[in-house]
């Protein structure tokens, strides 16, 4: 008797996640562009491995490197929504962000990527759409990226 009870559990559980196999929507990816610069440099070796890492590690991700003319170009882009993310240089971003000849940003600072030497600037990387990286989670605890004022 139990060999049957056993049978027929084992027969409704299969049954079971087939039939909720069948019916399972497949997961939908969220696709971040990310601008870095042009082939060869420090911008698009970072971009292509940070991309690498974040889609390995998250299957409803995928952040899609592009390579542009570096963050003179990546501002506008960004402002236009023609990108996500973009990676730019602290000099730029300083410039964007004071209004420096020309109207200062709305931009956000995403993260500092590493120092400049012999700069007190740092790379970051800069987003327009909040939406597309809201699941992004920072702990309180973690470093802030210096903000300008």
């Amino acid at each position: 008797m139990k060999s049957i009870s056993a049978f027929f559990a084992a027969l409704f559980l299969l049954t079971c996640g087939a039939s909720a196999q069948e019916g399972a929507k497949p997961i939908s990816k969220t696709t971040i562009s990310l601008g870095t610069a042009t082939p060869g440099g420090g911008f698009p070796l970072y971009g292509n491995n940070f991309a690498q890492v974040v889609n390995e590690a998250d299957s409803a991700l995928s952040i899609e490197p592009r390579n542009t003319k570096g963050s003179y170009e990546n501002i506008p882009l960004l402002e236009s929504s023609q990108l996500d993310l973009a990676l730019v240089a602290g000099e730029p971003a300083y410039e964007a962000f004071k209004g420096i000849g020309r109207p200062a940003t709305r931009l956000k600072i995403l993260t500092a990527m590493y120092s400049s030497r012999g700069c007190s600037w740092y790379a970051r990387i800069v987003h327009t759409r909040p939406s597309a990286i809201s699941s992004a989670n920072r702990s309180p605890s973690a470093p802030k990226a210096p903000a300008f004022p």
